[in-house]
């Protein structure tokens, strides 16, 4: 147990609301999980320094307390007070007293419980019962399916244990998930290749991966189209794609003379590397894909191997070198020093505005000291850097898919001196998962869509089944 956790007595004598009330004081004021600055009020809190989540690389790790309705939406809400203060002070509590990675299935399960709870008229936690819970489970039921199904329900479970054993509901509780554990042995019939179905990519999916691959020509297209046609290859996970090394291709011969081709892969926790054989009919596209891939980051590598020598001196291009012994520059030279593309010297003020560079007069100029400038623009580098991976060792400069910051956002400006990761989340998005909510996707932009007009969504994990389905018929 942390040395930063205090950990909640109720007291009998206390009415439910008292009990709720100090928990969630105390949850804010006196624990300092997840950092002793965090802004407790907030909708969404930052805990990369305290949470990584694997396979996201160094990105920032985010917790966002918005209602299920919303929770895919580009503008989220907040779900309502008093429920929201009462999910804050569960999360901190619960990752002191049970750490985990990922806690999304713990905020999943507070998001289903919030909508049963205004679904039921209630206006205070303390009034929920076994009948909130049924009704939440029956949301998570209705929403999710399989093993994630029954994980929330269980987290959903484990709320009503906590609910009742630190007395903050009127009634006391003993409720149990509805949601049974998914049970796989059925491998024959109509409903199981409904199931079998719904995890494969559509028709119009397949067609669609391999005309946007030839078609690509937006960095973000490239990548995701890249990334997609690695995964069309052989039934890996998105994970172990997005920690590939720049140096992860493999040429050797068969022991009969046959070229063959595949991937390095580096697990994690000290396994040895392991190669694994792309099939012939795959190997030309995924040596293209990584070729493509290669390509498009190899400045993101440049940038992240000078500030591995010079990790307190800013990354220029040649060209600009001569800013570097200049004390001002101009927003103009700003501008040039932060973005790759070109853009308005109104960006480098807002720019300096909200990385707190000071703005200096110089006669009619608007001037910021390079100094400042430096030391705002090393500190966007991801948290963590120079590693990716800290399991394995893996730095930016060695990973083949790592990018310089905004560029895979088509309506953002590519910074020219800071790098980030790629994160499974933009893959999900650029693969239809959030069309939706009015993210698009790559098939999208190149305007491929279902029969019936529909959005065209693809997830990573479909991509592995729908291999592993094909390699089941192949015997």
């Amino acid at each position: 147990m942390p040395d930063s956790l205090v950990v909640f007595t109720p007291r009998a004598e206390r009415d439910a609301a008292e009990n709720l009330g100090e928990f969630i004081a105390m949850s804010r004021s006196q624990l300092t999980i997840f950092g002793a600055g965090l802004s407790f009020s907030d909708m969404t809190w930052d805990v990369t320094d305290t949470t990584q989540l694997k396979a996201h690389g160094k990105n920032r790790v985010r917790i966002c307390f918005s209602t299920q309705e919303t929770v895919d939406a580009i503008l989220p809400t907040q779900m309502a007070e008093p429920f929201v203060s009462f999910a804050k002070a569960y999360v901190r509590y619960m990752q002191g007293m049970r750490p985990t990675k990922n806690p999304a299935f713990r905020v999943t399960a507070l998001r289903a419980l919030d909508a049963a709870f205004r679904k039921s008229g209630h206006l205070i936690p303390v009034m929920m019962d076994g009948d909130t819970f049924n009704r939440a489970a029956r949301i998570i039921a209705e929403r999710l399916s399989g093993s994630t199904a029954y994980r929330v329900g269980s987290q959903l479970e484990l709320i009503a244990w906590f609910m009742s054993e630190h007395r903050l509901t009127v009634i006391p509780l003993s409720w149990r998930s509805p949601i049974n554990r998914p049970l796989d042995t059925v491998r024959v019939g109509q409903e199981f290749d409904k199931r079998r179905n719904e995890k494969m990519p559509s028709q119009a999916a397949l067609e669609a991966l391999p005309k946007t691959f030839y078609m690509a020509s937006q960095p973000n297209d490239v990548m995701f189209s890249s990334i997609a046609a690695i995964l069309c290859s052989a039934p890996d996970r998105i994970n172990e794609v997005l920690l590939l090394t720049e140096s992860c291709e493999i040429y050797d011969k068969t022991l009969g003379g046959k070229d063959v081709y595949g991937l390095r892969w580096q697990p994690a926790k000290g396994a040895d590397p392991m190669v694994k054989w792309i099939i012939p009919s795959m190997a030309l596209v995924v040596a293209e894909a990584v070729a493509k891939i290669r390509h498009l980051t190899e400045g993101a590598r440049r940038i992240a191997q000078w500030y591995e020598l010079n990790p307190e001196k800013l990354y220029l291009p040649q060209h600009l070198e001569y800013l570097r012994s200049q004390e001002l520059l101009t927003m103009d030279e700003v501008q040039q020093v932060i973005l790759l593309d070109e853009g308005a010297a109104s960006f480098a003020r807002l720019w300096c505005a909200a990385n707190d560079v000071l703005l200096i007069k110089n006669g009619r100029r608007v001037c910021a000291r390079f100094a400042d400038v430096e030391r705002a623009a090393i500190a966007l580098l991801p948290a963590g850097f120079p590693l990716l991976n800290a399991e394995m060792g893996l730095k930016f400069s060695e990973a083949l898919i790592v990018v310089r910051r905004n560029e895979l956002h088509s309506a953002k400006g590519t910074f020219g001196c800071v790098v980030e990761p790629v994160t499974i989340n933009q893959v999900n998005t650029a693969l239809g998962t959030r069309s939706e909510h009015g993210f698009e996707s790559m098939f999208g932009r190149l305007g491929f869509t279902e029969p019936d007009g529909s959005h065209i969504r693809v997830s990573t994990h479909q991509f592995r089944h729908y291999l592993n389905t094909l390699a089941q018929a192949g015997g």
